[in-house]
């Protein structure tokens, strides 16, 4: 599965929105919003990985899983503000796909900081 930075970006400004726990179950075949179940999961166990977000990912014995999110961290706040404007989020796309197609998640936090 490849990491897509859209859905990162989706999901961060999702979770500041709701400025609350959020608890759901989700299915790999699910589909929310237009995102597998499945494509949910990782990129929310990417989000968690890499301390942008509080929460945890347990898997449940009927095959699905049950997504805790308890908040943005410090880091995923700076992260969120550096591609918060969609102006700016457009000239990185163009950017990352054109310069940088295979760069992790903390280099485009640095890249935003110099737009």
């Amino acid at each position: 599965m490849r990491r897509d930075m859209n859905l990162i970006r989706r999901l961060l400004l999702t979770i500041e929105s709701k400025n609350q726990v959020i608890e759901k179950f989700i299915e790999d075949s699910d589909d929310i919003d237009g995102v597998k179940g499945g494509d949910l999961l990782f990129h929310i166990a990417l989000l968690i990985d890499a301390g942008f977000i509080n929460g945890k990912i347990m898997d449940t014995l009927s095959g699905g899983s049950v997504v805790t999110i308890s908040r943005l961290t410090y880091k995923g706040c700076d992260f969120l503000d550096s591609i918060r404007d969609d102006s700016i989020w457009e000239k990185i796309k163009v950017n990352l796909k054109e310069k940088w197609p295979e760069i992790a998640v903390e280099g485009v936090a640095q890249i935003f900081k110099f737009l």
